[in-house]
């Protein structure tokens, strides 16, 4: 009898839209490409990734809904991460405040993992470390 592979695993990022400045630390050319090769990752490591970019200069209601909308598009989501362009920018802070107010009140009951990943390019393995962590913490295997 065959094996079934493992059910993907959903990882939903949020990240700050791509600049067109070619001078920032990831324009969008580069940002893209990182994108792409973590979505090749994600797939042969058995995570389902989405990616949602947010705008600030959207109107914060209207950016506020998108974000409802998309944690809301799976039953489940594994790990919810927040990217450094939204959470390092002190400019930004009152929409990462928002943001991480949002993704708790919508999936923070369901055992959803909140994390942090260091860079565009680390989305998944930051992501298999976080659940890697918490399964040791909580004395368990990996889940």
């Amino acid at each position: 009898m065959a094996t079934q592979p493992p059910k993907p695993r959903n990882l939903l990022i949020f990240g700050l839209a791509p600049s067109p400045d070619p001078n920032t630390p990831w324009p969008a050319t580069r940002l893209n490409a990182a994108l792409e090769a973590q979505q090749s990752l994600a797939k042969s490591s058995h995570w389902s990734l989405t990616v949602h970019t947010v705008d600030p200069s959207v109107p914060t209601q209207t950016s506020i809904a998108q974000i409802q909308e998309v944690l809301r598009s799976k039953p489940h989501w594994d790990v919810v991460g927040i990217g450094f362009g939204l959470r390092g920018n002190l400019g930004l802070t009152g929409w990462f405040e928002r943001l991480v107010n949002v993704v708790v009140r919508e999936v923070g009951a369901k055992g959803t993992l909140l994390g942090f990943p260091t860079s565009p390019d680390r989305l998944v393995q930051d992501s298999e470390e976080l659940v890697a962590r918490e399964a040791a913490e909580r004395g368990g295997g990996e889940t």
